[in-house]
């Protein structure tokens, strides 16, 4: 009987399983409140992290600030004081900021604690991630013209103006700087880039290009037919004057070419049209140093190396890119002396530089960037190149082997340096 009336006798149950139920549903309802704050604070968080990774991407050379902590230090710094003026906790939360040059992506972590209205960490909701990343660098297009001289006097010692042994010579320290050049070229993933090679001494060669006219012959100086003859002659209006008969770089492209060319003999190796950058290494070393020195025909040929218009006479195989196009241009110039030969009649040494300026000059207001290496050089060839450059830091004077390779390892990490993506 005492135990049928328990049985029957219910009262109180109902609260007992409220209480009950309440045990369990409280925490959800409260795990649930911190979960969307959870996620609301991780919107927030994204956004900052988003905004200090493009913060962290803003240096002109990011893997040095990568490896020098600049960019850490940088996008830690905003992504903080971002969050903080956000009400957020970043009393616990660490972030990183690393460049991947292989990948060009800039990757960034940020982690923190993830914040409870309620229980704090009764739920143990722990620690969140938040990640971004970002392509902070354009693909760079690179064509570079390389007027090189190869007069007899760059076979000789770099000690003393005498001939010395292969392997001595200052063309075989010029072959160490364009090797240099090139490392620097191939160790860049997103650089993809095309070379011509202007070997200069007495002229420029032109044998293996479509400089002629039709019918094989081209027109000297003095305006007479002289046939089949393949050496630059410089490309003046008149004696001294120093006026090209270039190509407007603004307008009138392709009009009006004239191509000056006359038997003089050297240098024996031809002009190389714009190639891949691997291949040029091989065609240097096998240039044989002969001849006086018209540095002022070497850049004005590799000046139209670089021109869209004049590709019917270099036949590159693909085409000089357009100068509105992003290709990055580049011309440099190397000697180890004074001009020393002109081919126009009447034409002065002094001519021949201002020619050589107003070849710079047209350079530079094209939009290519004009260097110049100078070895053992003058005064007046340091600063007949300086001048030419337009800029004291784009001229590298040096005397020896080692400043050389330094010089043209510069100039292609100049060249190569990647732009912020916008």
């Amino acid at each position: 009987m005492i135990i049928r009336k328990m049985l029957r006798d219910q009262n109180g149950s109902v609260g007992m399983m409220t209480g009950l139920m309440m045990v369990v549903l409280v925490p959800s309802v409260m795990a649930a409140v911190d979960l969307t704050n959870v996620t609301a604070t991780k919107e927030k968080v994204q956004n900052r992290l988003d905004s200090a990774v493009i913060a962290a991407a803003q240096f002109e050379d990011l893997v040095d600030a990568n490896d020098s902590g600049e960019m850490q230090k940088r996008g830690e710094a905003f992504l903080m004081n971002a969050l903080r003026g956000a009400g957020i906790d970043v009393t616990n939360a660490s972030a990183t900021f690393t460049f991947d040059e292989q990948a060009n992506v800039l990757n960034a972590t940020v982690e923190f604690d993830a914040p409870s209205l309620f229980v704090g960490d009764v739920l143990m909701m722990g620690r969140v991630n938040v990640v971004s990343s970002i392509v902070p660098k354009e693909p760079v297009e690179l064509e570079i013209a390389l007027s090189l001289d190869v007069s007899g006097s760059m076979g000789w010692s770099l000690t003393s103006d005498t001939p010395a042994a292969v392997g001595q010579r200052r063309i075989d320290v010029l072959n160490q700087g364009v090797a240099s050049l090139i490392n620097v070229i191939e160790e860049k993933p997103l650089v993809e880039a095309r070379i011509s090679v202007v070997p200069y001494s007495s002229s420029v060669n032109l044998s293996s290009i479509n400089a002629m006219d039709s019918g094989g012959a081209s027109t000297a100086a003095s305006g007479t037919v002289v046939g089949n003859t393949d050496w630059a002659v410089e490309n003046v209006e008149s004696t001294g004057t120093g006026e090209l008969k270039i190509d407007s770089i603004k307008s009138g492209r392709g009009k009006g070419k004239t191509v000056k060319t006359a038997n003089i003999g050297q240098p024996q190796t031809s002009v190389l049209p714009l190639t891949e950058a691997e291949d040029v290494a091989s065609f240097v070393r096998k240039i044989v140093p002969a001849g006086a020195t018209a540095g002022h025909i070497g850049a004005e040929w590799a000046l139209y190396s670089l021109l869209p218009d004049w590709q019917d006479t270099w036949n590159h195989e693909e085409p000089p890119a357009e100068f509105d196009d992003k290709a990055r241009k580049v011309m440099l110039i190397m000697t180890d002396g004074d001009f020393t030969i002109t081919h126009t009649p009447g034409m002065t040494i002094e001519d021949a530089y201002a020619v050589f300026q107003d070849i710079c000059k047209q350079a530079r207001d094209a939009g290519i960037a004009v260097y110049a290496v100078g070895l053992r050089s003058s005064a007046k060839t340091d600063a007949e190149l300086s001048r030419c450059t337009g800029a004291t830091d784009k001229y590298f004077p040096v005397d020896d082997a080692a400043g050389l390779v330094t010089a043209f390892e510069k100039i292609g990490n100049e060249a190569t340096k990647l732009r912020i993506s916008q």
